[in-house]
């Protein structure tokens, strides 16, 4: 799971996407891009990769700061390993995945860490950059 932050001048600010809403997995939910992994590529070539998949997010420009341990999703027990990332200029040069995506925004993280719904409506046009 890649956990993009980026600062637009008003504070820092995380990556999420609101899952589409035919999906199996967690349909309408928003979260940061990820995946399964596969067997010959570690928690950082998946997290770049998924997020490039879902969201068109080019690799370039993200600074990778660290993996955190693994944890287990409550709901499912998926295993999931954050990585955390920073992007002063992310660049989205590909689109949205509408099979696995529905919208993209970029919330205040101290919103989000709060336990506040930062969350846009679920009509939410997608974004593509902060």
């Amino acid at each position: 799971m890649l956990v993009l932050l980026t600062d637009d001048g008003d504070g820092p600010r995380v990556l999420l996407t609101e899952r589409a809403r035919d999906l199996g997995d967690y349909p309408g939910g928003w979260s940061s891009p990820a995946a399964r992994r596969r067997p010959d590529a570690g928690p950082v070539a998946t997290a770049l990769r998924e997020a490039h998949e879902e969201t068109g997010l080019d690799p370039r420009p993200v600074q990778i700061i660290g993996a955190l341990p693994a944890f287990a999703l409550p709901d499912s027990g998926f295993l999931v390993t954050p990585v955390l990332a920073w992007s002063a200029a992310p660049v989205f040069s590909a689109g949205i995945n509408p099979a696995e995506v529905r919208a993209l925004g970029w919330f205040h993280l101290p919103e989000v860490a709060s336990g506040a719904n930062p969350y846009p409506h679920a009509d939410a046009a997608p974004q593509s950059a902060p």
